[in-house]
């Protein structure tokens, strides 16, 4: 479980760098501050939950969608929507 939770820290670390660089630069700290106080943040860390590799997945397409990079973008949301079929919902805009 430890080993989960470290990998798991670890993509919701890069993710929140790759949102910050993008959207709001140097407001990672604030970002992440606004994450972890939530309900989510909370049952995932106490269930063990895959919401934040599934974050780095989909940041990574959402950070490939804005530079223009379509394949990189649909093999990220691909990734991402094997592993959770919801996302899904995502190809329509990819198309």
């Amino acid at each position: 479980m430890a080993v989960w939770w470290a990998l798991s820290f670890v993509c919701f670390a890069v993710a929140i760098m790759l949102i910050a660089r993008e959207a709001a630069p140097g407001q990672a700290i604030a970002i992440a501050s606004v994450v972890l106080v939530t309900q989510a943040a909370y049952a995932n860390l106490r269930l063990g939950q895959v919401a934040w590799p599934l974050l780095l997945l989909v940041t990574g397409a959402w950070v490939a969608d804005r530079a223009t990079k379509p394949v990189w973008c649909g093999v990220l949301l691909g990734a991402a929507a094997s592993w959770k079929p919801f996302l899904l919902v995502f190809v329509p805009y990819l198309m």
